[in-house]
């Protein structure tokens, strides 16, 4: 099965510290909508497989009129094999989860709704610059799963100044107070080139200490654990079954396929990325000039993915894929990178899989830089 990502670089005047997605001029939509159903046509003749999961994400694709997006997916349907029983999610804000637009995303076959709440304190929500309220977020929720949409999916950001471990308990108690299926936490990060890093390099704002950042982390997984919810991904939490399909084909390597500026494709080894200005990717697709740029995977890049992304998730990576030369998995301790992580207690063996310990996980990115090849 493969996966189709439509990158919608629309953001509301709520821009935040946290999205840092793509905008443009709402007055160029219709140009840049037609690009991405000509780019749809494009990869037809050549994406035969089956795509068993469709995401509209990458900005605020809930601005979009539920014409638009019907457009979009009425191309995708013409033009690939999608299954008639596709995870079809699509990001939200709480301002946009009104009766209206609820049933038009639904008779869209719309089935998943990810909804960027980020905090339950309005005093945070307001230096994130969000233009809904706490109880927008719940009630929104609530209207969401009353209109029968039942996989809802919320976004919750830790590691916020001023976010204290109470408040950040109480944003995890609440989120999993409500009918929802999933939960995906992330711990704020300072980007490059966008105001918040201009208030940290002034002195204005203070960014919390890792210690702050990793108590809080090991709070959701607490909490999260207390309340049936699987810590199968790093960032990501669900009740059993309702593990993302779509981001889980990332983590799996399946082939897919993202539409739109800056989106990124896999298959058969082989990487692209679409042009990040929408400017250049709508002249260029009208143009019929290339839109993207590409890539084939080494050996040694495949391996280092598979170590990158099987860590992050709970299921972790198989112990074959260190094969001696009778191509038999070695054990762990006859591996100098692993030994030393093993007694760092920063990794373990479980069932012929390495998975990172609790420990382990406050620094995923540099436990796999150290078994990269």
């Amino acid at each position: 099965m493969a996966g189709l990502y439509f990158h919608i670089p629309f953001c509301s005047k709520a821009c935040t510290y946290c999205d840092f997605h793509f905008s443009t001029n709402m007055k160029n939509k219709g140009n840049l909508l037609a690009a991405m159903e000509k780019e749809i046509s494009h990869w037809a003749p050549n994406w035969k497989e089956p795509i068993n999961t469709v995401y509209f994400g990458g900005g605020t694709p809930s601005v979009l009129s539920a014409a638009e997006l019907g457009s979009l997916l009425s191309q995708a349907y013409q033009c690939f094999n999608i299954s008639p029983n596709a995870e079809i999610t699509l990001e939200a804000n709480p301002e946009d989860l009104s009766r209206n637009n609820l049933q038009a995303w639904q008779e869209l076959g719309i089935n998943r709704l990810s909804i960027g709440v980020q905090a339950f304190q309005d005093e945070i929500l307001t230096w994130m610059n969000r233009a809904h309220s706490s109880e927008m977020a719940e009630e929104g929720v609530l209207r969401a799963h009353k209109e029968g949409i039942s996989n809802l999916s919320l976004d919750l950001i830790y590691g916020v100044p001023g976010l204290s471990q109470e408040q950040w308990q109480k944003n995890v108690t609440r989120a999993l107070a409500l009918p929802i299926t999933h939960l995906s936490c992330y711990a704020l990060t300072v980007e490059e080139r966008t105001k918040l890093q201009q208030q940290v390099s002034k002195g204005l704002v203070e960014i919390p200490e890792d210690t702050v950042v990793l108590e809080q982390f090991d709070t959701l997984s607490s909490i999260a654990s207390s309340k049936g919810f699987e810590h199968y991904e790093i960032s990501n939490l669900s009740l059993p079954g309702y593990a993302s399909k779509h981001n889980c084909s990332y983590w799996e390597r399946v082939p897919y396929l993202g539409i739109g500026p800056s989106a990124h494709s896999y298959k058969d080894g082989k990487r692209w990325w679409n042009v990040r200005s929408n400017a250049k990717y709508i002249k260029q697709i009208e143009d019929g000039a290339d839109f993207f740029e590409e890539e084939v995977l080494s050996a040694d890049d495949i391996f280092n993915e598979q170590i990158m992304l099987g860590l992050r998730r709970q299921s972790g990576v198989d112990i074959a894929l260190w094969q001696d030369t009778k191509g038999s998995p070695k054990n762990i301790l006859q591996i100098p990178a692993l030994s030393e992580l093993y007694k760092e207690e920063l990794i373990y063996l479980e069932s012929s899989r390495v998975k990172l310990s609790q420990k382990g996980r406050y620094m995923a990115d540099g436990v796999a830089a150290r078994l990269f090849k």
